[in-house]
């Protein structure tokens, strides 16, 4: 299991921003998403149903707090070390950690600018919908994400072309001043669990799919 942090520049509901999600995966997405559930973390608690999961929209509302405190003016800062790696880079699933790692890092910089052109080629088909839609709503708002994320995630190599990576990160996202760097919003401090498809397209794994997953 990785483990490795994020930290940088997602989507809103309640105070609190985390990464996006489809809220009906199509078919081919479900049975990835249960074969990651059953091979990496074996049975799950009942999460709550599509209706009542503010997870689960899209954009990537999250009601993970309520929390009413009073916005931050403590600036922003980059890590203290680069995420680290824990599967052998000459492996498949090293090449999967290591471009999955690369997509956050360059989602975090398209969201923290904010400018949607940085997201590919690390994003391809319905999650580079998803994440474009972030960064056009952050500009809409004329306001930025600063992206920290505690990663602890497995991976599987699926076929010769489609990978995954099930993700239970601590959210720390949070909502900057683009002219100050200032933090709009307490740290939300929840875990939350994603699954990842990734296709694999001009040798680089790209994230084509993301979906909520119950912890």
């Amino acid at each position: 299991m990785g483990r490795s942090e994020t930290d940088r520049g997602c989507t809103r509901c309640d105070g609190v921003w985390s990464p996006p999600v489809r809220r009906t995966p199509n078919l081919i997405s479900l049975v990835l998403v249960v074969v990651l559930a059953g091979l990496l973390f074996g049975a799950c608690r009942a999460g709550p149903d599509e209706a009542g999961d503010a997870d689960a929209s899209v954009p990537a509302l999250d009601g993970s707090t309520t929390s009413e405190a009073p916005p931050s003016t403590t600036t922003t800062s980059e890590p203290a070390s680069p995420p680290s790696t824990v599967y052998a880079p000459d492996t498949i699933e090293g090449r999967i950690e290591a471009d999955y790692l690369a997509a956050w890092d360059a989602y975090a910089e398209a969201l923290a600018v904010p400018d949607a052109s940085l997201l590919e080629p690390h994003f391809s088909g319905e999650a580079l919908a998803l994440v474009t839609r972030d960064v056009h709503q952050l500009l809409a708002d004329g306001q930025a994400v600063n992206v920290w994320v505690e990663h602890d995630y497995d991976i599987s190599n699926l076929s010769s072309e489609i990978g995954g990576v099930q993700d239970a990160f601590v959210n720390h996202m949070r909502l900057i001043d683009p002219r100050t760097g200032a933090y709009q919003e307490p740290d939300p401090n929840a875990r939350l669990g994603r699954a990842y498809t990734l296709t694999l397209e001009n040798g680089l794994w790209s994230i084509s799919n993301i979906v909520s997953v119950p912890l």
